[in-house]
């Protein structure tokens, strides 16, 4: 062990800097440093650092590989987790451009992830939430640019103030239950989880914001076929208005009433010649009618991209989520002191606290922000997405010394060879060589971190069309699925199933032998695989 540490050797290369000691040999011997610990240190200052280089499990060029494909994967909606990252560097360090007699290595460990996330800073963990394919196909560059060009023109002719400017929209609710939440519970104990009574009825709201930071009152829709005057508190705030559907949901008479009876007398108000009314793809916003009336009245109805509300509408951006987090801690409350069936009363006045928590004017106002609609800023947007990516095509010198040494490094690595060789073992010595002119080193180390690069990127690329056809072979070797009526059983085992299936494909084949023809039996073909059992009910 060398009886010198970091801090020793600082002291000396400072203590040979200020010229206390005429030469390295000198104070080599002043504070017990090898001679060459020294000289490198002072003299070729990143050579600790390659020291440390060579000593990680994958390479520089592998690790910023690797990278890059951390977060093409987490734009595409498919983000690696630590598990897959290990996994991932296993299949790198085992399929690399070398041969190596080494055929066994060292598993790699989770400290790993760590300290590969120290060298990359700007990869961040997060909790990841589940999120509909479509809704990331629709927040594409290519999708929401043409959206905001559109937009940017509409604004800029018929010039909206904020008064006029307007976004609505359905959420919903069920009664029963609420969010999840953080809480303090015993750890020397299991948590048992949050009580409440359970689902119960669904109630949604109809809610309209404006730019200029106001709230219409909303409209709730009650599941029923009338409103029960048991279910308005006496606190209800002025404007309000309820309604019933078969399920509690909105539907296109409801959308109509509620623009020719709330939002037609509200805009009234104001002076504005036109009026903008920002709408998502519900039916509900589409029938002739709505539309009709909204020529009718100077209402400029403006889509929504689909699938994109979480990320262009200002009711999503900034309301709807503060308006749920806010009902749960009022609504909690409740459970605290009783887990019964929730009265809609009871209800009704916690969703009116929690609705003024949530629709402050400043909040109101940030969602028009935050969706790029008031102030028109499509950048605030877009800027956070990444347009088409075009491949630059190299020039015709480039290419050709990239496919020369494309193909040496191929004939090198290739499994025929019979010694072992390491890639990097041949940049060190080849750059080292100082026989070899400046700029040719240069090029080769070039070279062969283009080569490792792309390496890397066909060692992931292989893999991940590996997973896609081993996954499209399953699905391929997967039987038709048929449906078989059963009487007389509730439960049913594959056995019982392959039994009785059996039984009516022989009985059908024996009917059409004897009459010649088909004849309706109890087995249906599904063309669509669906795996769905019709049992009758017991006699």
């Amino acid at each position: 062990m060398p009886s010198y540490n970091e801090e020793d050797i600082l002291v000396a290369i400072a203590s040979y800097k200020r010229r206390e000691y005429k030469s390295i040999s000198r104070t080599s011997r002043v504070f017990g440093i090898p001679s060459s610990t020294l000289y490198n240190r002072i003299f070729k200052p990143d050579s600790k650092n390659k020291g440390y280089t060579k000593q990680q499990i994958l390479s520089p060029i592998e690790e910023e590989t690797l990278e890059n494909w951390i977060y093409r994967a987490a734009s595409l909606g498919t983000p690696i987790s630590l598990r897959l990252l290990i996994i991932l560097a296993e299949e790198i360090r085992k399929n690399r451009g070398e041969i190596s007699a080494k055929s066994t290595y060292t598993p790699i460990s989770r400290k790993w992830t760590e300290r590969f996330r120290e060298r990359h800073p700007r990869i961040k963990t997060y909790f990841t939430r589940p999120i509909d394919a479509s809704r990331v196909e629709a927040t594409e560059y290519s999708t929401l640019k043409p959206y905001f060009d559109t937009l940017g023109d509409l604004l800029r002719e018929k010039k909206y103030p904020p008064s006029a400017i307007y976004n609505v929209d359905e959420t919903g609710f069920s009664i029963g239950s609420t969010r999840g939440s953080f809480a303090l519970y015993d750890r020397t104990k299991p948590p048992k989880g949050k009580r409440q009574p359970g689902r119960q009825e669904w109630i949604t709201s109809i809610e309209c914001i404006s730019a200029s930071g106001v709230a219409l009152p909303p409209t709730l829709i009650f599941k029923g076929k009338n409103v029960n005057s048991e279910w308005i508190p006496d606190s209800i705030p002025p404007g309000w208005t309820f309604t019933t559907s078969n399920k509690g949901w909105t539907n296109d008479t409801l959308g109509y009433e509620w623009l020719i009876s709330q939002f037609q007398p509200f805009i009234s108000q104001f002076s504005n010649s036109r009026t903008l009314l920002l709408i998502d793809g519900h039916s509900s916003h589409l029938t002739e009618r709505f539309i009709a009336f909204c020529i009718k009245s100077n209402i400029d109805l403006f889509l929504l991209p689909p699938h994109s509300s979480h990320l262009t509408q200002p009711l999503d951006l900034s309301i709807f989520g503060p308006l749920k987090t806010a009902l749960t801690l009022e609504v909690d409350q409740i459970f605290r002191n009783s887990t019964y069936r929730l009265p809609k009363v009871e209800w009704v006045e916690a969703f009116i606290k929690a609705r003024t928590k949530a629709f402050r004017s400043p909040s109101i106002i940030s969602g028009f922000e935050k969706g790029g609609i008031y102030p028109f800023n499509p950048e605030i947007l877009l800027s956070t997405l990444d347009p088409s990516p075009r491949t630059p095509s190299p020039n015709n010198s480039n290419l050709t010394e990239i496919r020369a040494a494309s193909r040496v490094l191929r004939e090198r690595t290739s499994p025929r060879t019979p010694t072992a060789i390491n890639l990097r073992r041949i940049v060190d010595l080849t750059t080292n060589d100082e026989n070899i002119p400046t700029p040719s080193r240069t090029l080769i180390r070039d070279l062969i971190d283009f080569a490792e690069s792309r390496d890397t990127d066909a060692i992931l690329a292989r893999r991940e069309l590996r997973e896609k056809e081993e996954l499209l072979n399953r699905r391929r070797s997967y039987k038709k699925g048929k449906r078989v009526a059963l009487k007389g059983k509730f439960l049913l085992s594959k056995d019982d199933i392959l039994e009785v299936v059996k039984n009516v494909e022989k009985e059908a084949k024996e009917k059409k032998s004897k009459k010649g023809k088909n004849k309706k039996v109890e087995v249906i073909i599904s063309s669509d695989s669906e795996e769905e059992e019709s049992l009758d009910e017991l006699a």
